[in-house]
């Protein structure tokens, strides 16, 4: 049974959300197609070679976590899914309805399934499955909603569109969103991510997003953590990958705020943590300069770039 939401709004329904900084670019960040991270995932090795553009990459990490967190109708994505977690439950319990009715049926692949049959709650639009694989006790099925509308009679109604794949075991289940638009009161979010979660939503939810940056290379930010605001500075935590070097641990030591052109930062600074006691760091002198230091292992090196 779907718990009520009793008047959630949908930045907090939704828990998980994304701006893309950027358009365009190398990597699938075109208008139609979500932007795909297929590059490094080990840790990185952090070294005088590399530490420059992590550096700045990984400014721009922040910069992306920033703006997913304050863009208008945008939602803190360091909120935990699990302390809100009614939005997710319904489209995972609609997902499983779609597949379930699909199999009692005998649909074919591609044949349109309508969840107004489900149940009350349900208002209208239609759902077709792409493929699914079942291996055990693991399934997995790729879904596209058409104009899905949920109407419990206490809340909003809700409407949803988009592509999104949906994998389930016994212990878990992971849900990725390819352009997914979820409305709520003329409110409409757009998401392009993947949620993994305990069976019983009660666990913390993992979170991860695909961008494409300025430079249009797509990369990836994943649990991150926003505090603080554009006077007194943001305050950023997040792993971050780079597609040729791998994923660093972000972590502000100052907070830092952007007031530059190109959303560029003109103070605060932050560390990121790689491989085989391997770091860095970024400082934010003016908007034209900053500091890069980087830590092979023995002993810190420091220089000055300007963006």
């Amino acid at each position: 049974m779907i718990p009520p939401f009793h008047k959630i709004t949908l930045p907090i329904l939704l828990g998980i959300s994304v701006t893309l900084w950027g358009c365009g670019g190398d990597g699938g960040g075109g208008n139609s197609a979500s932007p795909t991270y297929t590059g490094a995932i080990d840790t990185a090795k952090i070294s005088a070679s590399n530490a420059e553009v992590l550096g700045i990459t990984a400014t721009e990490a922040v910069q992306q976590s920033v703006t997913s967190t304050t863009a208008k109708n945008s939602v803190p994505f360091g909120l935990s899914i699990s302390a809100s977690p009614a939005l997710l439950q319904i489209i995972r319990d609609t997902s499983a309805s779609i597949v379930s009715n699909a199999k009692a049926r005998h649909l074919p692949i591609g044949m349109a399934i309508h969840p107004d049959e489900f149940g009350p709650n349900y208002c209208g639009g239609s759902a077709t499955i792409s493929d699914e694989i079942i291996d055990g006790d693991n399934f997995s099925a790729t879904i596209t909603y058409n104009n899905i509308c949920y109407d419990d009679g206490e809340n909003e109604r809700i409407i949803m569109n988009g592509t999104l794949s949906y994998f389930i075991t016994e212990t878990a289940f992971s849900i990725t969103f390819s352009n997914f638009s979820i409305t709520v009161d003329g409110i409409t979010e757009t998401i392009n991510a993947t949620v993994t979660c305990g069976e019983d939503l009660t666990s913390i939810c993992s979170f991860s997003t695909d961008y494409v940056g300025k430079d249009g290379v797509t990369y990836r930010v994943s649990d991150f953590d926003v505090n603080g605001d554009a006077t007194s500075g943001y305050s950023v935590n997040a792993t971050f990958f780079h597609p040729d070097y791998g994923s660093v641990e972000i972590q502000t030591t100052s907070p830092v705020t952007f007031n530059c052109p190109a959303e560029r930062p003109d103070s605060g600074a932050i560390s990121f943590t790689g491989s085989s006691g391997t770091s860095g760091s970024m400082s934010f002198n003016s908007c034209e300069t900053y500091t890069y230091c980087y830590n092979e292992g023995s002993g810190e090196m420091c220089d000055t770039g300007t963006w």
